[in-house]
């Protein structure tokens, strides 16, 4: 089985300058993101299985126009969304006292997964859960199949990270991979699970070598 997970393009509350709401669509560059990767999908020559999205409208709409481009259509699954975060924190400005003190504490706590900002919100150990719920998934219902992923950052951290350590993972080195990977938007990782010794492998992470090709 191979995995290709994707981070949805760029969002309107980035460009301006404010924190992701659940209902945060694509802004323009951020559509020009998805067509241009999902152009370059296409050369892959790759069947696809199946292509899963988050329920949040920017990986939707990421989703829908690579599908597109692939002549197909795209499947909601439950749960490959992003963290949930504490309610204040969704469309507060980046240079915001809350945003910031949320930086801070989560700095503070980088190694406890079951911080939650202000005691709201989701942690990184229940966004770990629906990451190894995902994985279950996929090994039981697609063997041996090509699957197009297109979720968030966070969630495609928790993601890789389960895979390469596995369900028995220690905290301290849980949180020191999950904090090392980057994710750009639209950028492409593939995983590959060898199905008869259950070993993931990660081929390559965070290609966004597409995005050359975008000019504003």
């Amino acid at each position: 089985m191979r995995v290709f997970l994707v981070r949805h393009g760029q969002s309107e509350a980035h460009e301006l300058g404010t924190r992701q709401t659940p209902d945060s669509p694509l802004s323009k560059r951020g559509r020009k993101e998805a067509l241009v990767l999902g152009k370059r999908i296409k050369r892959w020559e790759v069947s696809f299985d199946k292509i899963f999205s988050s329920k949040l409208p920017r990986a939707r709409e990421t989703a829908e126009i690579i599908a597109g481009q692939l002549g197909t259509d795209a499947e909601v699954f439950e749960g490959i969304h992003e963290r949930e975060q504490h309610p204040d924190l969704y469309g507060a400005e980046l240079n915001s006292k809350i945003h910031k003190e949320n930086v801070r504490e989560y700095g503070k706590n980088s190694k406890n997964l079951d911080f939650r900002f202000r005691g709201k919100g989701e942690s990184i150990r229940d966004v770990i859960k629906r990451a190894a719920d995902f994985k279950k998934h996929l090994l039981i219902n697609h063997s041996q199949q090509d699957l197009l992923v297109i979720s968030h950052a966070l969630f495609i951290h928790a993601f890789v990270a389960i895979c390469v350590l596995g369900d028995d993972y220690h905290d301290n080195s849980f949180a020191d991979l999950f904090g090392a990977i980057i994710i750009h938007n639209t950028g492409v990782s593939l995983l590959k699970c060898e199905e008869d010794s259950g070993r993931w492998k990660v081929i390559y992470l965070n290609n966004f070598s597409h995005l050359k090709d975008i000019t504003s």
